[in-house]
């Protein structure tokens, strides 16, 4: 008799700690899941967005300004020291263009996100503001920083031709100096500039290069393994191992 009490109570000892167990698994899987869907909540994805429609930016003539009379050392160790900030970047949006900045070639601002970053105070995944040299704008936007004189004379003549100066796009940039787009990756050098309150892309072609990535409707904060991208040589068209020039001039 003592022995059947001995098992009932053992048997009934071995249901609570599987109810318990039970418990405790589903309150893990609870906690799990919910720790899971906070970071699916906290995936910084961004859908991209141009000012204006591909259609005009195709059809924008591209206008290259020969910049070897503005002396400029662009070379990687210089721009290291001078940039505030190197990452790889995506750039969310490009918000509009103006010829405040850089009367010859307009200049470009928008947002971009954060990736991997080799020098700076930013963090991965940190959205920023910035600004670059180079445009797609309307000769009407283009001539507003143009001499009066030049302007007044160049509006008579279209009058004469019937032509629209709003109608009409120009794809502004130094030679070799890439014009950056929405939805692209790149390696980026950046400034602060106070006098906009925005990172300005420096260093002209060596200062933006793509990566090999295509370009996408949206962009998220990735870190990016250099060992398995190339980036863009701006003057010879081509992509060049990333990894080999982080090691040469980023690490």
């Amino acid at each position: 008799m003592k022995k059947k009490y001995i098992v009932f109570i053992a048997l009934i000892v071995l249901v609570i700690g599987v109810i318990s167990i039970s418990v405790n698994k589903s309150k893990n899987d609870l906690k799990n899941d919910k720790e899971l869907t906070k970071d699916i909540r906290e995936l910084k994805t961004f859908k991209t967005f141009h000012y204006l429609s591909k259609d005009l930016r195709e059809k924008a003539q591209d206008d290259s300004l020969h910049a070897s009379y503005i002396y400029e050392d662009t070379t990687p160790p210089v721009l290291k020291n001078e940039a505030d900030l190197i990452a790889i970047v995506s750039v969310i949006s490009v918000d509009g263009t103006d010829i405040e900045f850089e009367p010859s070639v307009g200049s470009t601002y928008g947002k971009l996100v954060i990736n991997n970053v080799f020098k700076g105070e930013k963090n991965e995944g940190d959205v920023i503001d910035y600004i670059k040299i180079g445009s797609v704008m309307s000769l009407e936007e283009w001539e507003k920083g143009q001499p009066v004189a030049a302007r007044e004379k160049r509006e008579v003549m279209r009058k004469e031709s019937r032509i629209d100066a709003s109608t009409i796009f120009y794809a502004l940039h130094y030679e070799y100096d890439p014009i950056i787009e929405d939805g692209k990756t790149y390696l980026a050098y950046l400034k602060y500039n106070e006098n906009v309150d925005k990172f300005e892309v420096i260093g002209r072609e060596n200062g933006l290069r793509e990566l090999n990535i295509n370009q996408k409707d949206e962009v998220s904060s990735v870190s990016y393994k250099a060992q398995e991208y190339n980036i863009k040589n701006n003057e010879t068209d081509k992509f060049e191992s990333l990894d080999e020039y982080v090691n040469k001039y980023l690490a």
